[in-house]
């Protein structure tokens, strides 16, 4: 499916992209308005209507857009984040020399995010 119109919200901001076909299908169901029209005057031909392919609509109702993480938290993240020192000596430490250490610790509800989690030495972490 070629992702070819832009996706704006009721407040003009654009949330996403989709195909001229679901952007038409939104607008046939009224769930969208569609803005720009296909400027090479490439046009669709129905039994019913006749209209320019859509390369920008409006939709009516909240448009849901799959969130997810860019980065995850991983081990080696962390490492290159803190770029490869001890976050509480400041020692630089080598791959197998370091440990992740929860801030909040888990076992009081600390989780494993990118706020709670820091690189820091063998030594550090067990004082």
């Amino acid at each position: 499916m070629s992702h070819d119109c832009l996706v704006l919200d009721m407040n003009w901001t654009p949330v996403g992209f989709c195909s001229w076909q679901e952007a038409v299908r939104l607008w046939t169901k009224d769930r969208a308005r569609i803005v720009k029209e296909d400027e090479a005057g490439k046009v669709l031909h129905s039994q019913y209507f006749e209209m320019g392919i859509p390369r920008v609509i409006r939709v009516r109702n909240a448009w849901v857009r799959r969130r997810r993480q860019s980065v995850p938290c991983t081990r080696r993240n962390l490492l290159v984040r803190d770029n490869a020192s001890c976050q509480y000596c400041g020692k630089t430490i080598r791959t197998h020399e370091y440990t992740t250490d929860h801030v909040i610790p888990q076992c009081q509800g600390g989780k494993t995010t990118w706020e709670n989690t820091v690189t820091a030495c063998m030594r550090c972490n067990k004082t």
